[in-house]
């Protein structure tokens, strides 16, 4: 009997947490062969943990932004396609878009399940997101089963005859984060700690967080730690932080290591995670974000936007609150709220019980495993 299980994926896999997780796990009854493309510059993932894995690695190049990269995505294809008609996998699992579209030319020489792993859906905005979305709703027809970050992202996926849907959160092991080595920092005086980690880059009301610290004491020191993904954004967060910094309490830390961002996170006192609403994976982040579930990993109060899934995040698991993200009066008292020590006290518990029941990969595994075991 054939047990290979092949997982595509156009970008680097160290990115998602889970992934390794997920490998390990698929690995204990099937032979994983992993297809990605590398981006020889990152440096802020669990590369610890990926080394474990035995993988078939494809390219370990910078993508240009050129018609270089159309190239390697053309022999990407191929190179797969060839293997697949070698080894004749049993389930292709392809992760997000650009692994998923060639699902068309694969199902024409494979019998295998086809899996389509989506991570980040938002409506297309231009002609060429447009085509592409078109390539996306076709190879859908040939696919067996359709797994998305969270329930609601379900209804905007063309409907087919027998595919199986369900969902899976982007959640850490309970074993991963919450025995990390690095102990909690103690801190000589009382400094309230907020911890910022992800993108910096429009979409996560960074500048109106940054100006919210006009309204905190200098007992208050926020940590804004991740990459660069607007150039321009990036040198509107430096002037801001110039202007409304008192006494060094804002700290921009940009391409970190992991050990670095851990080290971070273990001293901090709340998270934040500020989805603007701008597109449909904004809209539905809870069980999506990996900055949420590590902030759940690690124990840590969770600041959020105030739309209408973190509304009903907050009041189901009571581990965050919801703020105006356009007003930073609002997310200074936000703030002020969940470092409030009893409110500390209550929230951490909450988040405790959130993680053991809810967001964690061994419960989202429990279910997808039903579907390839």
């Amino acid at each position: 009997m054939n047990k290979n299980y092949f997982i595509i994926l156009w970008e680097n896999p160290l990115s998602y947490y889970f992934l390794t997780e997920l490998i390990i796990k698929i690995k204990k009854k099937y032979n994983v062969h992993l297809f990605y493309l590398e981006n020889i510059k990152e440096t802020i993932l669990n590369l610890e943990n990926f080394k474990r894995l035995k993988k078939i690695k494809i390219f370990k190049i910078d993508k240009t932004g050129t018609y270089v990269d159309k190239l390697i995505y053309i022999y990407f294809i191929i190179k797969i396609l060839f293997l697949i008609i070698i080894r004749r996998p049993k389930f292709i699992h392809m992760i997000n878009r650009y692994a998923f579209i060639p699902n068309i030319i694969y199902s024409l020489f494979s019998k295998a399940k086809k899996i389509y792993h989506n991570l980040d859906y938002n409506l297309p905005k231009d002609h060429y997101q447009r085509v592409l979305n078109y390539l996306e709703n076709i190879s859908l027809r040939f696919c067996d089963i359709l797994i998305v970050s969270h329930p609601k992202r379900l209804k905007f996926f063309r409907k087919k005859k027998n595919l199986v849907k369900a969902y899976f959160y982007n959640c850490l092991s309970l074993k991963s984060l919450n025995n990390s080595k690095i102990k909690k920092v103690k801190k000589k005086n009382k400094i309230n700690k907020i911890f910022y980690f992800g993108s910096i880059g429009p979409g996560h009301s960074l500048d109106t967080l940054i100006k919210s610290m006009s309204f905190l004491d200098n007992s208050f020191f926020l940590s804004i730690n991740g990459w660069i993904t607007d150039k321009k954004y990036f040198l509107l967060i430096k002037e801001l932080i110039t202007k409304y910094s008192k006494e060094n309490n804002i700290k921009l830390n940009i391409d970190v290591t992991n050990k670095f961002w851990k080290k971070e996170i273990n001293s901090a006192d709340i998270g934040i995670a500020l989805y603007e609403p701008r597109n449909i994976s904004h809209k539905f982040m809870i069980g999506a974000s990996q900055k949420i579930n590590i902030f759940l990993a690690y124990g840590l109060p969770i600041l959020t936007s105030n739309s209408t899934d973190f509304l009903e995040f907050e009041k189901k698991y009571k581990c965050s609150k919801s703020v105006n993200i356009s007003n930073p009066l609002s997310i200074a008292r936000g703030i002020k709220f969940l470092l409030n020590k009893k409110v500390q006290n209550n929230t951490r518990r909450f988040i405790k019980i959130a993680f053991k029941n809810e967001f964690n990969f061994e419960k989202q595994f429990y279910t997808f495993q039903n579907l390839i075991y």
